[in-house]
C-alpha cells in the first residue's frame, strides 16, 4: 500500500508540475511577464526531471522537458527554420555533464565524444541570423524551434 501511495502522490505532483512549468513557459515566452526567478523556475524543471527519472511511468511526451520555447506570437511575421533550433539542458555539476555527454554520444552513435564549449548560463533571446553575402537577410527568434519569430527590423537597429 505504501509503494502505491507512494506512486500516486508522484503522478499528482509530476501532474501539478508540468502545468505549473507550461504555465510560467507561457508567461514568460508568450506573454513576457515572467513571474518566478529563473532559480525557482529551474528548481521546478530539475525537481520534475528527477521525478521523472524515478517514474518513468509518468514520462509524458508532454512534458515540458520534452518541449523548447513557446508559441510564436501572432503580432509578428513568421519564419520557418531552416535548421531545426534546439534548445540544450541545463548542467549543474559534473555528473549532469557526463550524463549530456552519453546521450550526445548515443545520438550520435559515436564512441568518442565530440568537442564541447561551455560557459555559464545567459538568459536571453536565441536569435537566427541568416546572411547572403556578407548582407543580413533575417532575423528570427527561436521560438517553437521550428518556426519563429521576424525581429530583422528590430536587430538592424
Amino acid at each position: 500500500m505504501t509503494d502505491q501511495l507512494k506512486t500516486s502522490e508522484a503522478k499528482t505532483r509530476i501532474d501539478k508540475l508540468i502545468k505549473q512549468i507550461d504555465e510560467l513557459r507561457y508567461r514568460y515566452h508568450v506573454l513576457d511577464d515572467p513571474t518566478v526567478t529563473d532559480a525557482v523556475y529551474d528548481s521546478l524543471q530539475k525537481e520534475l526531471e528527477s521525478l521523472e527519472n524515478q517514474f518513468p511511468q509518468f514520462r509524458y511526451d508532454y512534458s515540458p522537458l520534452r518541449k523548447i520555447g513557446g508559441q510564436p506570437l501572432q503580432k509578428f511575421t513568421k519564419i520557418d527554420h531552416a535548421v531545426r533550433q534546439w534548445s540544450f539542458n541545463d548542467a549543474f555539476d559534473r555528473e549532469e555533464i557526463e550524463a549530456f555527454d552519453t546521450r550526445v554520444k548515443k545520438l550520435l552513435n559515436q564512441e568518442n565524444s565530440p568537442a564541447y564549449a561551455c560557459e555559464l548560463k545567459i538568459d536571453g533571446l536565441h536569435i537566427v541570423l541568416t546572411y547572403k553575402k556578407g548582407i543580413l537577410q533575417s532575423a528570427a527568434t527561436r521560438g517553437d524551434g521550428k518556426v519563429g519569430e521576424d525581429v530583422t527590423e528590430n536587430v538592424k537597429r
